[in-house]
């Protein structure tokens, strides 16, 4: 059951109440905007609607079947002033929706005092809040409450998204004596307003759900912990239920969560990261081929709504290092580092891996990091609201050394391992193998037996024991 504890039901001293205007004309909902929002997080979701007038928008979400809340601070919807009705001559929008669904979906509130928005008695906090053409309408004395009532709902990590009318209403609308609007100021004050409450990013959909001409401040903001910054891990796979469970288990100990991106697996990649990563989030990919490109584009649209640092992995890939360091204050909002190809020596492959020791405490033969570079660049962690970069193939001459990610190629060199590789050609589309589109999107799929064989062999000869190298890292022997 939902619900609100304020002691301000309604904000009856404003414009908007005494003169209602927004509440009569405003029932927008744009469902290309909704859709969006649902696919960029995939799942159900908890949604929030500050200043939704009519509701249309919130009552779309709650149609959708997700948990959807829409709070005003007029209840001209609900009970519209006789007078005004007959001077209007029809009732407010929403009227039927907040006679259906008031205390239910839609709530009022005066949203510039404090609020707090209940389920079941528990406070109730939101993936996405959104609020459209709203804040103007606040004091300029009580922006700062009415954006820190906002963050007191948002998820950790969720969204808060919307747009600000950056000019006086005298003159426009259909009761243009009126002044609605009692913040004006240009979109630098908004920007630096909201940045106080919330971390700007990029705007995460392309869709807004009112019409944000120059006049508009259109914004995009999300929520970081008050303490550490969340740390979370991407992956994409198709059938990888051999490297999976020692994956799973090392990456379930260093990252707080995690998102898979199945591209439609048919072994038991799922039920694995299900089973051993529970709390971790799995996603249909939209692709339904297989190129480096789209997979790169897909983990950064991902990656551009997600707060706290970040970084993509393979299968093969492992982390390792301690991520301590980067809790503190004046820790970077990047770190590159190196990578350490795995490479099995004659003879260490017939050594059969066990799923219940870490693959690095059983693996651990491969090229130094002078050896590795050409094999495998630098990577990225970041908690930067930029896009990454496609490729995630980085040169840098400084790399963080307190980091490090583990490539198994070659290692465990047996068929299994090989046969994962060989299994994306499948997904790929056809391509002149000597062609530059084969080359950046995944030749090493497209090789021959023998052409493996070979690429193994050219490593072989460099290959050590890399355990002085990763006790460095925490790797125990």
């Amino acid at each position: 059951m939902i619900s609100i504890k304020t002691e301000y039901p309604l904000a009856d001293y404003s414009n908007d109440f005494i003169y209602p205007e927004g509440v009569y004309f405003d029932n927008r909902v744009n469902h290309k905007f909704v859709a969006q929002i649902e696919h960029l997080f995939r799942r159900p979701i908890k949604f929030l609607d500050i200043g939704c007038a009519g509701g249309n928008l919130a009552l779309e979400f709650h149609r959708r079947g997700h948990l959807a809340v829409g709070v005003d601070g007029s209840d001209q919807c609900l009970n519209p002033k006789p007078e005004i009705v007959q001077q209007r001559g029809f009732l407010p929008a929403g009227h039927e929706n907040w006679q259906k669904h008031y205390n239910e979906v839609l709530f009022t509130c005066d949203l510039s005092k404090p609020y707090q928005i209940q389920e079941n008695g528990k406070p109730l906090k939101f993936d996405v809040i959104s609020t459209w053409d709203v804040l103007e309408h606040i004091h300029p004395d009580s922006v700062d409450l009415a954006l820190q009532m906002v963050a007191n709902h948002l998820e950790e990590g969720g969204i808060f998204l919307g747009n600000v009318a950056l000019f006086s209403s005298l003159g426009h609308g259909n009761t243009p004596e009126i002044e609605y609007h009692q913040s004006v100021f240009p979109r630098e004050w908004w920007a630096e307003k909201i940045s106080k409450y919330f971390s700007i990013i990029k705007y995460p959909v392309f869709e807004h759900n009112r019409p944000s001409g120059g006049g508009h401040y259109v914004f995009a903001g999300s929520k970081y912990p008050e303490k550490k910054l969340r740390k979370t891990v991407i992956s994409h796979f198709y059938n990888e239920e051999y490297l999976l469970p020692w994956w799973c288990k090392h990456h379930r100990e260093i990252f707080d969560h995690g998102i898979m991106i199945d591209y439609a697996s048919t072994d038991r990649s799922v039920e694995i990261i299900r089973e051993l990563c529970p709390t971790w989030t799995i996603v249909p990919s939209r692709n339904k081929e297989f190129l480096a490109l789209q997979v790169d584009e897909e983990v950064m649209d991902i990656m551009a709504y997600i707060d706290g640092y970040k970084m993509a992995l393979n299968t093969t890939e492992f982390l390792i290092g301690d991520l301590g360091f980067l809790d503190q204050p004046n820790a970077p909002s990047k770190v590159y580092m190196r990578c350490l190809a795995m490479v099995d020596p004659p003879g260490e492959s017939e050594k059969i891996a066990n799923y219940d020791i870490p693959l690095l405490e059983q693996k651990y033969h491969g090229l130094n990091f002078e050896n590795s570079f050409n094999l495998r660049y630098t990577r990225l962690l970041h908690n930067s609201p930029e896009p990454y970069e496609a490729g995630r193939h980085y040169w840098v001459s400084h790399p963080e050394e307190r980091l490090a990610v583990v490539w198994y190629g070659w290692s465990p060199y047996t068929e299994k391992l090989l046969a994962r590789r060989r299994q994306i050609r499948n997904k790929m589309p056809s391509i002149d193998p000597s062609s530059r589109e084969s080359i950046i999107n995944g030749v090493q799929h497209r090789w021959t037996p023998e052409e493996e064989k070979n690429a193994y062999m050219d490593c072989v000869s460099k290959t050590e024991d890399l355990r002085p190298i990763l006790s460095q890292y925490g790797i125990k022997y």
